[in-house]
């Protein structure tokens, strides 16, 4: 298909956005039920007509609950990128899962169209219930970061991306967001594992694959493990030191077991030998652990956990945990 003129972007720096306390809507989609697609319906639609006739699931909105923020700075913007995330004049980030800036095309190959309006509710009711779950937790602030609520906001005028210029008037749409605190750092995918010493990589490991155990814990499972969604925030001097944070973002995938299974891990269990050995081979994939093969990182986990004094009591029986 011929690619539209895009819709102009809304989300630049010193653009002012009011937005209501907003209660999501509980989590759907991927764990926790399976919606069917709308493949006849969305052939002959536009993303922005299709985003103006399919709003996101209601939630309750506070009408009498407002906020008012300027964009300080733009951190991940624009077209088909997804969710859109902005530091504001506040210093927090405001994570905003606007669907006309997703991928309307979800497949590059078979180039069908992707329900959008779905897709970004869906991340939304997921991201802001595992926010919500962690909430006052132990890891709060530490290796996640602080949740400061979930909101809306209306666009009420909205240019059509059939020509770039026509305003589509007459007609609103509601875009949800969360706001967190802002960590600074950076991401592991902007860092080569080769070039940090062999203590601060088993330092920044040992602490991802704690905090991993940590926020499972707490009722939270991640579920998108990649170096883009962890920060490190310290310089490079500070990367051995044992005071040094990592912050897991983006729960845009979750899964909450109190929701999805009624319950959450037992305490008996906390312990990363119980839970990450798969993940810490991955981490050996990705160049951040020396080991060789699985058998040689399971024997650097025992070394790291098998006798922890911050951890449940483990003893090897046949060569399981």
């Amino acid at each position: 298909p011929s690619t539209p003129t895009k819709t102009p972007l809304p989300y630049t720096v010193n653009t002012v956005i009011t937005v209501n306390r907003h209660d999501p809507p509980a989590p759907f989609r991927l764990y926790y039920s399976t919606l069917s697609y709308p493949h006849g319906e969305i052939e002959n639609e536009t993303k922005l007509s299709w985003c103006l006739t399919h709003a996101p699931k209601s939630g309750v909105t506070h009408e009498d609950e407002a906020l008012t923020f300027r964009i300080a700075r733009e951190l991940r913007t624009g077209h088909e990128v997804g969710a859109q995330i902005v530091l504001t004049d506040s210093g927090h980030v405001a994570k905003i899962y606007d669907p006309l800036y997703y991928n309307f095309y979800g497949n590059e190959e078979w180039r069908f169209k992707e329900d959008v309006v779905t897709q970004a509710d869906s991340e939304y009711s997921m991201e802001a219930a595992a926010y919500q779950e962690l909430s006052g937790s132990e890891v709060e602030g530490s290796v996640t970061p602080r949740y400061y609520g979930s909101w809306t906001m209306t666009f009420s005028r909205q240019k059509d991306s059939r020509d770039g210029q026509s305003e589509v008037r007459g007609r609103t749409r509601e875009v949800r967001m969360v706001l967190l605190e802002y960590v600074e750092g950076t991401t592991m995918s902007r860092m080569n594992p080769k070039l940090i010493s062999q203590k601060a990589r088993d330092n920044i490991i040992v602490k991802i694959i704690e905090a991993e155990t940590d926020i499972s814990f707490c009722g939270v499972r991640h579920d998108y493990l990649y170096p883009s969604n962890i920060i490190i925030c310290g310089s490079d001097t500070d990367l051995e030191s044992p005071a040094l944070r990592i912050c897991y973002v983006d729960f845009a995938i979750s899964d909450i077991g109190r929701i999805h299974y009624g319950e959450c891990a037992e305490e008996q269990y906390r312990n990363p030998l119980f839970t990450s050995l798969l993940d810490a081979d991955i981490w050996r994939t990705w160049g951040w652990l020396t080991t060789v093969d699985e058998k040689e990182t399971e024997s650097w986990m025992w070394r790291q956990w098998g006798h922890s004094e911050k951890y449940a009591k483990v003893k090897n029986v046949d060569g399981e945990p």
